[in-house]
Order: C-alpha cells, then sequence, then structure tokens
C-alpha cells in the first residue's frame, strides 16, 4: 500500500513538473514574438534641418554663343592686321582689323580728281548747255503730248507718278523705322494716291469725251471748198505712244542734268 502511494507521488511530480516545463516555454514563446512584433512595427524618424542640395553630372558637349554678329568692310581689300584674337571681349567701336590701305588711297585720289574735274569751268559750262539742251527738249515734247491727250490729261498723270515716287520714299522709311510720324506719313502718301488716280480717272473720262472731239473734229470739203461734214480724226495708239516715249525719257535726262548743274 505504501509502495502505490509513492508511485502515485512520483507520477504527480513528473506531471507537475512537465506541465512546468510546457507553461514557462509557451511563456517564453509568447514573450520573444510579442516583442519581435513590437521591433518590426517600430518607424524610423530623423530631425527636420535645412541645407543646400548640390547636384552635379559631367558628359561631352559643344559650347554655343548665345548672340552672332557678323561684320565686314565697306571696301573690298587685303586684311593688313588683325588686333584681336579668338575669345577676347571686345567693345563696340573697338578696331578689330585694318585693310592694306594702298589700294583705298588710290581711289581717294581717283575720287578727288573726279570731283575737280566736275568742278572745272570747262564741266560746269558743259552741264549748264546740256541743262538748257534738255529743258528745250523736255518742254518740245511735253508741248507734244499734251496736244495729244490735253492739258488736264497730262498734268493728271504727272500728278500719279509724282504720288507714286512718294509713296514708294514713304514705305521704304516706314520700312527702316516704323515709328507713328512715319505711319502718318505712309498713310498720307496713300490717300494723296488715291486722290491723283480718281482726278486721273475724270481727266480720261473728258478727254475722250470732250477734248477728242472738240480738237481732232476737222471740216470735209467739197471742191469748191464748202463744208459737206465733219469727221473725227483721233490720233492713233501708235502716235500717242511715240509722243509718251519721247516725253519721259526727255524728263529723266532734264533731271539728271540739273542735278550735275546744281
Amino acid at each position: 500500500m505504501k509502495r502505490n502511494v509513492s508511485k502515485n507521488k512520483l507520477y504527480f511530480w513528473m506531471i507537475l513538473s512537465i506541465s512546468a516545463v510546457i507553461v514557462l516555454g509557451s511563456a517564453i514563446y509568447y514573450f520573444s514574438a510579442v516583442r519581435s512584433s513590437t521591433e518590426e512595427n517600430v518607424l524610423a524618424t530623423s530631425t527636420i534641418s535645412t541645407g543646400d542640395i548640390i547636384l552635379s553630372a559631367t558628359g561631352l558637349g559643344a559650347l554655343v554663343p548665345s548672340q552672332e554678329v557678323s561684320f565686314g568692310f565697306k571696301n573690298g581689300g587685303e586684311v593688313q592686321e588683325v588686333l584681336v584674337s579668338l575669345g577676347d571681349q571686345v567693345e563696340a567701336g573697338q578696331v578689330l582689323a585694318r585693310l592694306e590701305n594702298e589700294t583705298l588711297t588710290l581711289k581717294y585720289k581717283q575720287a578727288e580728281a573726279n570731283l575737280a574735274a566736275l568742278s572745272s569751268p570747262s564741266e560746269l559750262a558743259s552741264a549748264a548747255q546740256s541743262l538748257q539742251e534738255a529743258k528745250q527738249s523736255f518742254a518740245e515734247a511735253r508741248n507734244d503730248l499734251q496736244y495729244l491727250i490735253g492739258p488736264d490729261m497730262l498734268v493728271a498723270e504727272e500728278q500719279v507718278a509724282a504720288a507714286q515716287q512718294d509713296l514708294q520714299s514713304e514705305k521704304s522709311a516706314f520700312e527702316e523705322d516704323a515709328a507713328d510720324a512715319n505711319q502718318q506719313k505712309l498713310s498720307e502718301a496713300e490717300e494723296n494716291l488715291t486722290k491723283a488716280q480718281e482726278t486721273l480717272s475724270y481727266a480720261y473720262y473728258n478727254f475722250s469725251n470732250t477734248y477728242t472731239l472738240a480738237t481732232f473734229t476737222y471740216p470735209i470739203r467739197n471742191d469748191h471748198g464748202t463744208t459737206i461734214r465733219r469727221d473725227l480724226i483721233a490720233p492713233t495708239d501708235a502716235e500717242l505712244l511715240a509722243a509718251r516715249a519721247a516725253y519721259e525719257p526727255r524728263a529723266a535726262r532734264g533731271s539728271r542734268a540739273a542735278r550735275r548743274c546744281g
């Protein structure tokens, strides 16, 4: 009986020891798992501060200037001296190079000689004579054309030609400087040309319906000198073209001769 009691106690303590070991192992495993999970959920932190971010890169490339300026000499010739080098910094008005000036000197002396010849008494007398002859030829050619087309028609045509020249000059001035003043002058030149063209249209109407009938209607008489009818014998297109061709070149020559004499 005592032996059975001793066995039961032994079994009791063995079971109790095994249970304690299991409970202790479970407790150790549980706390290890909780600690590992807590460590995994911890976020990394850092203190905020200000500073410069420096980025750099390396590579190959070509340098391109932000602005390029082309220049040259007004006269042709051989370059005698270059006063700057590639990459030098220059200023406005600085001399960069010089041409060989022997050729330019010869041209200058020739220009002086030509000016002296134009200013000589004989040259001035010749220019004055040419001017007088041009004026006479111009007057004759203008009178011939005026007779064929009428004074109103001729004056209107001359006004249109002058207005066209003025308009071309104002266009050139406006292209060089688009200022408000030049724009105003250009507009006025366009209006003047329009008015001159309207006047020319009216003059042409009078030429066709009035001047031609009054000027080129001739009486036709019989053998006894009695007028039997009147016929219109107007200038032909060939006669008008010939008169215009004779008038316009003489007007141009007269203008050139006036400039020479002046």
